[in-house]
């Protein structure tokens, strides 16, 4: 199982930046958010990125530059099936996101257009060479194993027993 870093850059159209911001900080977090709901998402992020520090940003007419919508993931799935999936779950939010971006196509090709605009990470993050399931399984028996760490002290031999069988169920 390999686990693939993918970014995704797409300039904002001029004006747009901080409503775009806007759309970005009303989405759900945490267990709700988009990424949350699409398999095989171990990290995921949006971020809107100025860009007048960077020679290498792009450029609008007259040199002046265009803010970026960074759009980077750690999946253990295909790019292009993880992205569909994205989109689906994002339902009428992924036009609201990336129509804020130049040359968004509203319907088909969505999925295309996201991959023509994918830039290679330049720095890795951490995470785990493991299934999405199988590191939420192991995160949750190490929350049961460490409550009853806690809890063991006050209990005699059977009371522990019990509670180990109890806590290494699934």
């Amino acid at each position: 199982m390999n686990c693939i870093q993918l970014s995704i850059l797409t300039a904002v159209l001029d004006g747009h930046r901080d409503a775009l911001r806007t759309v970005l900080a009303g989405l759900p977090t945490e267990h709700a958010s988009p990424f949350a709901r699409v398999a095989g998402t171990h990290n995921g992020r949006w971020v809107v990125l100025d860009t007048a520090a960077s020679p290498d940003a792009p450029r609008r007419v007259g040199g002046v530059p265009r803010p970026m919508l960074m759009c980077s993931a750690v999946i253990d799935r295909s790019a292009d099936d993880w992205l569909a999936n994205l989109l689906e779950e994002l339902g009428g939010d992924a036009d609201r996101i990336w129509g804020h971006c130049v040359g968004w196509p509203v319907g088909a090709n969505r999925v295309s257009f996201l991959l023509e605009h994918r830039v290679q990470p330049s720095l890795a993050f951490a995470t785990w060479n493991a299934p999405v399931d199988e590191v939420r399984e192991a995160l949750a028996l190490h929350a049961r194993m460490s409550a009853l760490a806690v809890r063991s002290r006050a209990m005699t031999a059977a009371q522990l027993h019990a509670a180990l069988d109890k806590a290494l169920a699934p």
